[in-house]
């Protein structure tokens, strides 16, 4: 679930790491589509896994917003973040 909103999150700001640390309303806004996405995941009854991460964003959005900051602020997340349009 996470991977969606990680990869259209550097879409926004076109790959540019830095201006995404700097928008929280974006990365608020990408915490909660993790949640969303987990919740309907969850009514499915679709196993979570791991279900200490959809627990982690769920009741800790402040501090998985910190964790997103760090993420993005490294420069492995540009090899990591993946292509979001056709290939």
């Amino acid at each position: 679930m996470p991977v969606i909103a990680l990869n259209f999150v550097t879409v926004i700001h076109e790959r540019q790491m830095k201006k995404i640390v700097r928008d929280d309303k974006l990365l608020q806004q990408k915490i909660a589509a993790m949640d969303e996405g987990f919740r309907v995941l969850e009514a499915l009854r679709y196993p979570l896994t791991p279900a200490a991460q959809a627990s982690l964003i769920s009741k800790r959005p402040a501090l998985m917003r910190l964790f997103m900051k760090i993420y993005y602020r490294m420069p492995i997340s540009r090899l990591v973040d993946g292509p979001v349009g056709k290939s």
